[in-house]
């Protein structure tokens, strides 16, 4: 097969037209994603949040739920190699590549390309840093220094006709650089420079269909990259084509010829990696989580805001009839404060009635369409803690468990997709002559810290005989608590049966270290405290028992006694109840609804 010539006008101008088609189609995707981004911020987000009210956002919810189920911070790499005696160069790439993830923020970056999945796509891109920054705009990255950078929905274009990634043509994204930077750089084609004016954007992704959305909604609706920029800039794009093994960088809007043409030396994955949650068969975009609770999210919110306008209606007044108002008993009911009392001749002459208020089955809907946008996503009370689901903790932690599956599907979707981009970052770190860094290595167990240069002697094998991975939990960070369970529990079920084995081989238990442990986990300082060393002799390396001179005899006997206390149910049978109550046209609840709430 010829290969393909972007020098080649005729061939160029082919190119053209599949990115301009892959950009149109893209466009109705990129339309979706801006739809959910603004109901996400909801309608106090400046100007350009969404124009309906939201009391009660539960896609922002589920959202920020979701996220923080996924990545609260850097992964921890794991660098493996069955050849023995790469293991100690192995525990250095790991090493490493944890030092680079601090360097680039790299928890930050799969923060936001999972909140870019979750109400769309994700795309990132991943190279070396130049030593100028006419490939980016992001100034964190060093030249030279491996980078991974999210790309914006809006920005990124691919191969629409590919079923899937691995079948497409070409892809890319286009990114903003200065004018001057991009005129001085000598690789660029002096006769394409030529053609550029400063602040060039265009309306390339506009097709007719009127002004076009960008996520950075914060800067008004009325944005356009060529206002307000004190610097000059270009839109440019590079495009990607796997099968050619090359990168072409040209004008982003209607280019007639190529900047630069270079031939692809990198990971064998390419620069640009492509994250999907709910995947589409025989499609590459796939279908947002956010959909699953967009409609369910508008209309509890617009049967929301009717029952608050309802509520707003209601009014209570007094009628009184012709001889009350005429006589002032009227005047004088109305003027009473709260424990007044009044002496009128015809108690009935007034009547107290209420008009409008809120309508008992719109409230019923209300509640009901609450539980189902939760439903739809995934339980999102019970996995985000926000009100329990049965009446024990055991039975919440077992439907924790069941109903995340929804979270476990996209946790697995999302490490899969960090251990491909972990791996092309160890690909430029190992790959990269001039890449020095300073690690600190722990030997002998932990117990001793050693400072080591990583540099080119220790990347003299070859990169793919060792296996790189992450740890997942890494991703999720714990909190003091959840760390302090967890040691309890390994001490107490663990630890304790082993000690007479572990004073066998001449090891034992620092409680003085358990206890810090425990009054920095549990924020006790004062623990440390109550702690005194016992200064009395040992005998045979055990200290000697201590006798209570009180008479307590040596075993005692121990009774636990369990009893169920009412909670006043969970959140799902109050909301029940109050459904029940609300649709029978009571206003109370009964005895037996309480007595059934309570031991739901």
């Amino acid at each position: 097969m010829a290969r393909y010539n972007p020098n080649d006008e005729r061939q160029f101008q082919r190119l053209r037209e599949s990115l301009e088609q892959s950009r149109k189609q893209l466009k109705k995707f990129s339309n979706q994603y801006i739809q959910n981004l603004r109901q996400y911020v909801g309608r106090r987000y400046g100007e350009s949040g969404t124009s309906d009210k939201m009391p009660i956002n539960m896609l922002r919810q589920a959202v920020d739920i979701w996220g923080r189920k996924l990545v609260t911070q850097a992964p921890a790499a794991l660098v493996t190699t069955r050849n023995f005696e790469l293991k100690p160069r192995a525990i250095e790439l790991g090493l490493a590549l944890e030092h680079l993830f601090q360097e680039i923020n790299f928890a930050d970056t799969l923060q936001h390309l999972a909140k870019m999945a979750l109400m769309g796509f994700g795309a990132i891109k991943v190279g070396i840093a130049p030593t100028t920054h006419w490939t980016s705009e992001n100034y964190r990255f060093d030249p030279g220094q491996p980078y991974a950078e999210p790309i914006l929905v809006e920005d990124w274009f691919h191969d629409i006709t590919a079923r899937r990634v691995d079948e497409w043509d070409f892809a890319g994204n286009r990114y903003r650089v200065d004018y001057e930077d991009l005129m001085e750089n000598p690789e660029f084609n002096e006769a394409a420079k030529r053609e550029i004016s400063p602040n060039e954007s265009g309306d390339a992704t506009d097709f007719g269909e009127g002004e076009e959305n960008r996520s950075n909604i914060s800067s008004g609706d009325e944005n356009s990259w060529d206002k307000d920029d004190y610097r000059q800039k270009v839109e440019l794009q590079d495009i990607w084509l796997p099968m050619d093994g090359l990168i072409v960088t040209s004008v982003f809007d209607n280019p007639s010829r190529p900047l630069l043409v270079r031939e692809w030396e990198g990971p064998e994955n390419g620069p640009y990696d492509f994250l999907a949650f709910c995947s589409v068969p025989g499609n590459i975009l796939p279908s947002e989580p956010a959909s699953l609770i967009y409609d369910m999210n508008e209309a509890l919110n617009q049967m929301v805001c009717k029952v608050i306008r309802q509520g707003h209606r209601q009014r209570t007044i007094a009628l009184v009839d012709q001889v009350a108002a005429s006589d002032g008993t009227g005047k004088n009911i109305v003027e009473a404060e709260d424990g007044d009392y009044l002496t009128v001749q015809r108690p009935d002459s007034a009547k107290e009635i209420n008009l409008g208020g809120v309508n008992q089955n719109s409230m019923a809907l209300a509640v009901w369409l609450r539980q189902m946008a939760s439903y739809m996503g995934g339980n999102i009370d019970l996995i985000g803690g926000l009100s329990a689901q049965s009446s024990t903790a055991r039975q919440d932690q077992i439907l924790a468990e069941s109903s995340s599956e929804l979270v476990s599907h996209m946790q697995g979707t999302l490490e899969a997709f960090t251990r491909r981009v972990t791996r092309s970052l160890g690909w430029y770190l190992y790959h990269d002559p001039l890449i020095q860094l300073p690690l600190t290595k722990r030997m002998a167990g932990g117990a001793i810290e050693r400072t080591i240069i990583y540099g080119p002697e220790a990347r003299e094998a070859d990169f793919y005989e060792f296996n790189l991975d992450i740890q997942p939990y890494t991703m999720r960070s714990q909190s003091p608590e959840q760390r302090l369970e967890k040691l309890l529990k390994i001490v107490t079920q663990v630890v304790a049966p082993m000690l007479p084995m572990l004073a066998q081989q001449g090891t034992q238990l620092n409680m003085r270290h358990l206890m810090k442990l425990i009054s920095r986990y549990g924020n006790l300082p004062e623990l440390e405290e109550c702690l005194i060393d016992n200064m009395m002799p040992l005998m045979n390396g055990v200290q000697g028992p201590t006798h209570d001179s009180t008479g307590k005899p040596a075993n005692s006997e121990r009774r636990y006694v369990r009893e169920n206390v009412a909670t006043g149910g969970t959140g799902p049978s109050r909301d029940n109840i109050l459904m029940q109550s609300l649709m029978s046209g009571s206003s109370q609840v009964t005895p037996q609804q309480l007595n059934q709430m309570s031991q739901i």
